[in-house]
């Protein structure tokens, strides 16, 4: 390992590895992974992967596009990488195990039934550094838009964290509008599920779910359901649009972007 910058990566991320220049025998880099990582744990391996995979971006993009990318926001997209591919994995298991079976509505976006509104959220990873884009959007029965918002947040660990402050964020807006009656859904199908399971993890995720919980108290009547993102656009637009824009709120009319 000769190039110094790469080094520095590899010292400052949770595997502290340290590759000494000192060493009589030069070993190119695919050689030093052969030799050290058979045989040992897959969180150390999916670790050296991610981090692979995130100096070669940040490699491509100094080269082709001559932007420097920030040490520690390399070794935050690895982190982020590795949590996004645990939650996808756990829902992969359970449900080639038979796991629990979700609610989820048409394929395209349905209106609520009478009496009722429909909020949907949904959030946007980064495109670069750690700002993360949360978007909803409450829609009556006739499919009219009647509030809109969207909010940058930043330094979330991992799409799981963002998809469940994107759910409490909206349950909050809708509270603020006095809605009583409300459908609430998310292509999100770990924080749908835990939601209705009452599953409560012993993490920052697990925190934001029983805020969730707590919220529901202030409604007449609350229905979370699972949705694929063809049916959940209106929120992707706006979350993927907070990204480069200030917080927004829209009361009574349409954003023009969805």
């Amino acid at each position: 390992m000769e190039c110094h910058w790469s080094k520095q990566i590899w010292f400052a991320s949770s595997l502290g590895v340290v590759f000494n220049s000192h060493e009589s025998r030069y070993v190119p880099f695919h050689k030093w992974l052969k030799e050290n990582i058979i045989d040992v744990d897959e969180d150390i391996i999916a670790h050296v992967l991610a981090l692979c995979y995130e100096i070669w971006c940040a490699r491509n993009k100094k080269c082709f596009e001559g932007i420097d990318v920030d040490l520690a926001a390399i070794i935050q997209k690895a982190q982020r990488s590795i949590g996004n591919f645990k939650s996808a994995s756990t829902m992969l298991v359970d449900t080639l195990s038979g796991g629990p079976i979700l609610p989820i509505s048409d394929v395209h976006w349905t209106p609520p039934f009478s009496g009722f509104y429909k909020l949907n959220v949904d959030a946007e990873s980064p495109i670069e550094g750690d700002k993360w884009g949360i978007g909803v959007v409450v829609r009556d029965n006739e499919g009219v838009v009647v509030d809109a918002s969207y909010w940058q947040v930043f330094s979330l660990p991992n799409s799981e964290v963002a998809e469940s402050l994107a759910m409490r964020k909206g349950l909050e807006f809708a509270n603020d509008m006095s809605f009583l009656n409300l459908i609430a859904e998310s292509d999100a199908s770990n924080v749908v599920l835990a939601l209705n399971a009452h599953q409560q993890p012993p993490n920052y995720v697990g925190s934001i779910i029983r805020d969730c919980i707590s919220i529901k108290g202030s409604f007449r009547s609350l229905i979370f359901l699972h949705v694929r993102r063809e049916a959940n656009q209106a929120a992707y637009y706006l979350a993927k649009y907070a990204l480069k824009n200030l917080n927004c709120i829209w009361v009574e009319e349409t954003p023009s972007y969805i």
